[in-house]
C-alpha cells in the first residue's frame, strides 16, 4: 500500500504554519484520492498508518495551537460537504473520493486527540481559528463571521458546560490573533450526518458514506478514554439537545436503511444459510421502494450491493447514538427555564423505539402514522421483513443481538411483529447455538441472547408455537442425535445445559436466574417433550440432589476455626444456596408442567416414574415438601395404575408404558394436587443500564468496527492482546 500523498498531506497540516487557501488543500486531497488503497482501510491497513505516521500526528497535536489547521480541516469538510449535497449524480463519482480522503486523514487525527485529551480540549481544538486566515478565505459558512470577537489580550477556552468560549484572565502573546468559532463540533456532526442522509448510496459515494460514520464514531469514541458518565460528556450533550427529534428520526432511519443494504454475496456466504440467502436475494429489489429522504435515493441501482462491514458499521453508530444520554439532566443559562433543570430526552432512542412496519405505514393516510394501541406518533416506518431477515441472518454476532433486544425491549411494534412469525425458529436457533457453544462468545452477547429468550417467553402463543415447530435435525448439538424434535424441546435442553456449565465453571447467577426465569414461563406450555430433553429435566434434578446431600455432608463435618477455613464454610454455604434455589425452581417447572398439561407429557412422568428414588431424597428437606406432594401424587397414581394392570404386555416396552400413562391420564385426579401462583417472570431493564451497554457497545467497536484503536490508551475496558 502506498501512502506517499497520505504523509505528504499529513506533514503539511503537522506544520506551524497555517494553511490559508482551502482550494489549495483540496487540491492536494485530489492527488491523494488518486492514490487511495480500496474502498474502504482495513483495520490492518489503519494499525500500519498509524505506525508510520504516528510522530507527525502527534506534532499536529502539539502545532495545531498556533497553526489552526485542524479547524482549517473542519472548515474544508463543512464546505465540501455543504457543496457535494448540490453536486449533480455525474460528478459524484469524481467528488466522493477526494472528500472520502478529507474524512480519513480528519478521523485518523482526531482519534489521536481523543487517546491522549479529554474531549472539552478536543472541541477547543476542533474551534480554535485564525483570525487572520479566516477572514482570508472564501468561506461560505457564515459561522465565523457570527462568533464573537477575539480580545487582543486574551485566551478563549471552552466551557465544558456547553461549548461556549470563555476568556482567561491570563495574558498569552503567543495565542494573539486566535479566537474560538463556537458550535463548530456540533457544524460538523450536521454535517456528517448530511452526507449519510442526503447524498444517494452508489458504487462511486459508498467510501464517502463509510467515511461519514467512521469518523462520527470516532467523534464519540472519548468514553472509550474518559470515566466520566457519559451525561457528562459535553459532546454527547450538545448532540442530545441540538438535534431535533425530526432530524433525529432522519438519521436513524437512513443508518437502518443503509444496514438493510443488499450485501455481497461472499459476505452472505460467510454468515447466511442459503435460505436467508434466497430470502434476501427477492428482497434486494426492497430499498428502491422505501420512502426515500432525497429523491436521488429512489434511482439507486438495485444491483448495488455494500460490503457487510459497512453495514454493521452504520448498525453501530444506531447503537452508539441510542445507548449514551439515555436521559438528561441539564441546567444552563441555555437550556433552563427559571434555574430549574430541564429533561432532555435522546431524541435517537425515541427513533429507534416509535418506528413502524413499512407495510402497515403504506395503508396509513399521510399524517396519520400511529404505532398500533397507542397514541404515540411513528417516528419513521421500514419493512419489518427485511429488517427480521437481515437479524436472523448474522445472529451469531453482538451487533445483531444487541438489536434484536434493543427492538424487542424498546419497539412495541416490531416486538408484536416477531411474535406472530410463523418462522420463529430462523430467529432462536442461531440464538441457541451460540448458547450451546459459548467458547467464542462474550458474555455481554450471553446475556443479551437470554434476555431476548426471557422475553420471547413472555408471549403464551409463541410458547405455544414453538411446541409446534418440528426440526428434522440439529447438526450443531453434540450430546446426541436429535431428530424430528420440537423447537420447545430444543430450547429446554439448551438452557438446562447452560445452567449446568454455569453452575460448575462460570458461576454467574445472572446466567441461570435468567435460564430459570425463562424456562418457568414455557413450562405453562410444555407439550410432548423429546424423550431425551424430559430425560436430562428429571436427570438434572438428581444430580442437583446428590450435590446438595454432598455439601450438606462437608458442612456437617465439623468446625471452621481459621479464616481459611471459615471462608472455605462460607463458600460451601454459598454454593448449597445455589444448588436449593436451582433444584427447588427446577422442581416447581416440573409442577407446573403436569399440573397444566399433564396427558401431553407422558415422556416426564415417565422420567419421574423412573427415577421416583430421587423424591425419596428431595421429600427429607423441608423447602421442598410442598412441590414434592403433587410430584408424589402423580407418581404414586401411575404406579398404581402401572402395577395393577391385568395385562402386563401392554407396558412391555417404552412404548407401551407412554400410551398407557396417557390413557390413564383420563382418570387422573386433578383435584387431589394442590394449587400453585402461575410461573411468570418478567424482563425488568436495570436502573441504571448504561453501565453495562456503553462498555459492551464500545467493546463490539473494538473489535468489529473495522476501525483501529490504540487499545494502550484505554480505560473503559481491557482486553488481552
Amino acid at each position: 500500500m502506498d501512502t506517499q500523498n497520505l504523509e505528504n498531506v499529513v506533514a503539511k497540516l503537522s506544520s506551524i504554519d497555517s494553511i490559508n487557501n482551502l482550494e489549495s488543500l483540496w487540491d492536494d486531497f485530489i492527488e491523494m484520492s488518486k492514490q487511495i488503497f480500496d474502498v474502504f482501510l482495513s483495520r490492518n491497513q489503519e494499525e500500519e498508518i498509524d505506525r508510520l505516521l504516528a510522530p507527525l500526528f502527534k506534532q499536529f497535536i502539539v502545532k495545531n495551537c498556533s497553526s489552526t489547521n485542524l479547524y482549517t480541516l473542519v472548515k474544508l469538510c463543512m464546505e465540501k460537504g455543504d457543496e457535494i449535497k448540490q453536486t449533480s449524480i455525474s460528478n459524484l463519482s469524481r467528488e466522493a473520493p477526494i472528500l472520502a480522503s478529507v474524512l480519513l486523514v480528519f478521523r485518523l487525527i482526531c482519534r489521536h486527540f481523543v487517546e491522549r485529551m479529554p474531549v472539552e480540549a478536543l472541541q477547543r481544538h476542533l474551534s480554535l481559528c485564525n483570525t487572520i486566515s479566516s477572514t482570508n478565505t472564501n468561506s461560505s459558512d457564515s459561522s465565523s463571521d457570527s462568533a464573537p470577537p477575539s480580545s487582543s489580550d486574551g485566551e478563549k477556552k471552552v466551557n465544558v458546560d456547553g461549548g461556549v468560549p470563555r476568556t482567561s484572565n491570563k495574558s498569552n502573546k503567543k495565542n494573539q490573533g486566535l479566537r474560538i468559532d463556537s458550535g463548530v463540533d456540533s457544524k460538523l456532526c450536521h454535517t456528517l450526518f448530511s452526507i449519510i442522509c442526503k447524498i444517494p448510496l452508489s458504487n462511486s459515494t459508498i467510501s464517502l458514506h463509510n467515511e461519514a460514520v467512521s469518523t462520527l464514531i470516532v467523534l464519540l469514541s472519548s468514553k472509550m478514554y474518559d470515566e466520566r458518565n457519559a451525561n457528562e460528556n459535553p459532546f454527547f450533550i450538545n448532540m442530545i439537545v441540538r438535534t431535533s427529534q425530526s432530524e433525529a428520526n432522519i438519521i436513524i432511519k437512513r443508518l437502518l436503511q443503509n444496514y438493510l443494504c443488499p450485501i455481497s454475496e461472499k459476505d452472505q456466504q460467510n454468515g447466511a444459510t442459503k435460505t436467508s440467502q434466497s430470502s434476501f436475494q427477492m428482497a434486494s429489489n426492497f430499498l428502491s421502494s422505501l420512502s426515500p429522504f432525497n429523491d436521488d435515493l429512489s434511482s439507486q441501482s438495485s444491483q448495488f450491493t455494500c460490503s457487510k462491514q459497512f453495514c454493521e458499521k452504520s448498525l453501530l453508530l444506531v447503537e452508539i447514538l441510542t445507548n449514551h444520554c439515555t436521559q438528561l439532566s441539564l441546567m444552563t443559562e441555555r437550556h433552563s427555564v427559571g434555574g430549574e433543570k430541564l429533561e432532555h430526552y435522546n431524541p435517537f432512542r425515541i427513533a429507534i423505539s416509535t418506528f413502524v412496519d413499512f407495510s402497515l405505514s403504506a395503508n396509513a393516510s399521510s399524517g396519520s402514522k400511529t404505532i398500533l394501541g397507542t397514541d404515540q406518533t411513528a417516528s419513521f416506518s421500514i419493512s419489518f421483513d427485511l429488517l427480521y431477515l437481515r437479524l436472523c441472518q448474522f445472529l451469531d454476532e453482538d451487533q445483531e443481538t444487541l438489536m434484536l433486544y434493543m427492538l424487542l425491549h424498546k419497539n412495541s411494534a416490531f416486538l408484536n411483529y416477531v411474535m406472530t412469525r410463523s418462522d420463529i425458529d430462523k430467529l432462536l436457533l442461531p440464538l441457541l447455538k451460540v448458547l450451546y457453544t459459548p467458547k467464542s462468545a462474550s458474555s455481554h452477547h450471553l446475556y443479551m441472547i437470554l434476555i431476548i429468550l426471557l422475553i420471547l417467553s413472555e408471549d403464551t402463543i409463541l410458547n405455544h408455537v414453538m411446541t409446534e415447530i418440528m426440526l428434522p435435525q440439529v447438526t450443531w448439538f453434540t450430546e446426541k442425535l436429535l431428530t424430528d424434535v420440537s423447537l420447545s424441546s430444543l430450547m429446554v435442553l439448551v438452557l438446562l445445559r447452560t445452567i449446568q456449565v454455569n453452575i460448575t465453571q462460570m458461576k454467574d447467577k445472572y446466567l441461570h436466574t435468567n435460564c430459570l426465569a425463562t424456562l418457568a414461563n414455557m413450562s405453562n406450555h410444555f407439550q410432548n417433550l423429546n424423550p431425551y430433553c424430559s430425560q436430562r429435566l428429571v436427570a438434572f434434578c438428581n444430580h442437583l440432589t446428590k450435590k446438595q446431600t454432598k455439601l450438606n455432608a462437608k458442612l456437617a463435618k465439623g468446625s471452621f476455626i481459621n479464616d481459611d477455613e471459615e471462608g472455605a464454610e462460607n463458600n460451601l454455604r454459598t454454593e448449597l444456596s445455589v444448588v436449593e434455589e436451582i433444584l427447588r425452581l427446577l422442581l416447581e417447572i416440573i409442577n407446573n408442567a403436569l399440573t397444566n398439561q399433564l396427558a401431553y407429557n407422558t415422556s416426564l412422568v415417565h422420567c419421574l416414574i423412573y427415577d421416583k428414588d430421587m423424591l425419596n431424597s428431595i421429600r427429607q428437606n423441608h423447602n421442598y415438601q410442598d412441590i414434592v406432594y403433587n410430584l408424589d401424587v402423580i407418581v404414586n397414581f401411575y404406579l398404581g395404575k402401572l402395577n395393577s394392570s391385568s395385562e402386563p404386555f401392554l407396558i412391555s416396552t417404552c412404548d407401551n408404558i407412554l400410551n398407557f400413562i396417557k390413557e390413564s391420564s383420563k382418570t387422573f385426579p386433578v383435584a387431589n394436587l394442590h394449587k400453585f401462583p402461575e410461573l411468570k417472570f418478567r424482563y425488568c431493564e436495570e436502573e441504571a443500564p448504561e453501565d453495562f451497554f456503553i462498555p459492551y457497545i464500545w467493546s463490539i467497536a473494538y473489535r468489529n468496527s473495522g476501525i483501529f484503536w490504540n487499545l494502550e490508551f484505554i480505560t473503559l475496558f481491557k482486553f488481552t492482546v
